[in-house]
């Protein structure tokens, strides 16, 4: 069988695989977010990264401008003074305020220092006298090009790097004369390139001492950054050697994600909107499916309801119109043998006539809430007992007894209509008689559990069908109980309705073998 719509667990199913299906997607959207902004980190890494690369390569171009020219002067006026000097090394210095300052050094020795106010300890400065300066200077001149050392510790104080140009009077480079030495301040140019500590939360770290490059010590930073294989390495060519940049976001590679927290979160609302939209929808159409059911259901219950009418209205009307007819000769009229019968006959299809138009009309009223109730605490032994009496000439024409089993204490009492209450167990015990074999006992079983009563009562019937046992479970529409003669068959309907009145509830099954047992529970304390 098709499952229905309206099933609770069908729609929560659907609407499970919906939210999944949408989380997946949003989850998904969220990671190609990541991603992209990842891609995003790395390039603004790469980019600053070759931004700083390339103003590095700047300030040490910038150098060897700058000593080039000196140098050329030198060669070509080595007897030059401290004047003359002086001259030359105040437009470099203008030219490249990061320079701490310029120094030649003939044979190796500082003759010359511009400026000379504050580096005066520098002057008369033996080179190869320095175990820390002597493989820098040797290294200048076997190479004949500028070599950038450093940085040092310098003799007039400070860090710095020292860019020693060689200088030759001939155009061999045989005829060595001395060098060209300019101290660029450490931490200027850290500054001027751009490593210092910045707040974008990107760092960056410089080794290569002496132009070693992955082999020198650190120049600047931390050299953690060179441990992490995942580190951004750039190479800085020198005249002579190289230097190492590293670059690694402060947070590592985690980039801030509002953007794909933002498609997250949106993915999320949206998953659970159209989530809410399909539940709202399965419920509409799942309320419309179970509206239709139950209409067709009402339809059919309708159309039992007056094909039983029908029978039930025709077999008295039948009677009376037998017994009128042949009462309406005038020979069985004069014949009091012959016309009493008829005149019985006729008295009990009126009166079966009446009590289904009077269970009709009830049904009509009670739907209607068309009845007053008489609720009060009323004795519960009374209304059985009540009961018991009214179904007493229904017992003697099918010769049947009742055998009442309570379990409750004499006084026991319960809040409602002890008339209507009585009429049902007359509904439920006159069923019971017409269904079970002439002669047979009727159990009435009443007893107490908990907060609520229950008078039980079983017959020794051949047991209910299928669709009447469903639709007293199922407690709705109205139930058609066939029975024989004086039956309307819709009692079972109205003591329904009057139970549901007392907040009760009115059920049935069958006993393997034995009949078939209909049961009320009522609450006794009133609501």
């Amino acid at each position: 069988m098709p499952a229905r719509i309206e099933h609770p667990g069908l729609i929560y199913s659907l609407v499970g695989i919906v939210f999944s299906a949408c989380l997946a997607l949003s989850l998904y959207l969220h990671q190609l977010e990541r991603e992209r902004e990842l891609a995003g980190l790395r390039t603004a890494v790469a980019q600053e990264s070759a931004a700083i690369r390339a103003r590095i390569e700047y300030e040490v171009g910038t150098t060897l401008n700058l000593t080039l020219g000196l140098v050329v002067y030198v060669a070509t006026n080595p007897q030059l003074d401290q004047a003359e000097f002086d001259a030359i090394a105040a437009r470099l210095l203008r030219r490249a305020p990061h320079l701490r300052n310029i120094a030649l050094a003939r044979d190796n020795v500082i003759t010359h220092m511009a400026p000379l106010a504050g580096n005066e300890a520098a002057l008369g400065f033996r080179y190869m006298d320095s175990p820390e300066q002597r493989d820098g200077v040797l290294r200048a001149i076997a190479s004949r090009n500028t070599v950038i050392a450093g940085p040092v510790n310098l003799v007039q104080g400070g860090r710095g790097f020292i860019s020693r140009t060689p200088i030759f009077l001939d155009s061999e480079q045989t005829r060595y004369w001395g060098l060209a030495s300019l101290v660029l301040d450490v931490d200027a140019f850290i500054a001027r390139t751009g490593m210092a500590e910045r707040g974008d939360g990107l760092r960056f770290a410089l080794r290569g001492r002496d132009g070693e490059g992955a082999r020198g010590a650190m120049i600047h930073g931390d050299p953690d950054l060179f441990a992490r294989p995942d580190a951004l390495l750039s190479t800085i060519q020198l005249p002579q050697g190289t230097w190492q940049l590293a670059a690694y976001p402060a947070d590592g590679w985690q980039p801030s994600g509002e953007a794909s927290r933002l498609a997250l979160y949106a993915g999320l609302m949206l998953s659970l909107l159209v989530s809410l939209l399909v539940f709202a929808l399965l419920r509409s159409l799942g309320a419309l499916s179970a509206a239709k059911r139950q209409a067709e259901q009402a339809n059919a219950v309708k159309t039992r309801f007056f094909s039983h009418m029908t029978h039930e209205l025709r077999a008295p009307l039948s009677a009376l119109e037998a017994a009128l007819q042949q009462l309406a000769d005038d020979a069985v009229r004069r014949d009091d043998a012959r016309a009493r019968p008829l005149l019985d006959q006729a008295g009990r299809g009126s009166a079966r006539l009446g009590r289904v138009i009077d269970d009709i009309l009830d049904i009509k009223r009670l739907e209607a809430d068309g009845i007053t109730y008489a609720f009060a605490r009323c004795h519960v032994q009374g209304v059985i007992d009540d009961a018991l009496e009214q179904v007493e000439p229904l017992l003697s024409q099918y010769h049947s007894h009742v055998e009442v089993e309570s379990y409750l204490a004499p006084e026991e009492t319960i809040w409602g209509d002890a008339h209507r209450l009585a009429q049902v167990l007359v509904n439920l015990l006159g069923n019971a008689i017409r269904h079970s074999p002439e002669g047979s006992t009727i159990t009435l079983h009443a007893s107490r559990i908990d907060e609520r009563l229950r008078i039980e009562v079983i017959d020794k019937g051949p047991g209910l069908d299928e669709e009447v046992l469903a639709a007293v479970l199922r407690d709705s529409g109205v139930t058609l109980l066939a029975g024989d003669a004086g039956g309307s068959g819709l009692g079972l309907s109205l003591s329904r309705l009057i139970i549901a009145q007392h907040r009760g509830v009115l059920g049935a099954y069958n006993i393997v073998g034995r009949g078939s047992s209909f049961y009320i529970e009522l609450p006794v304390q009133p609501g």
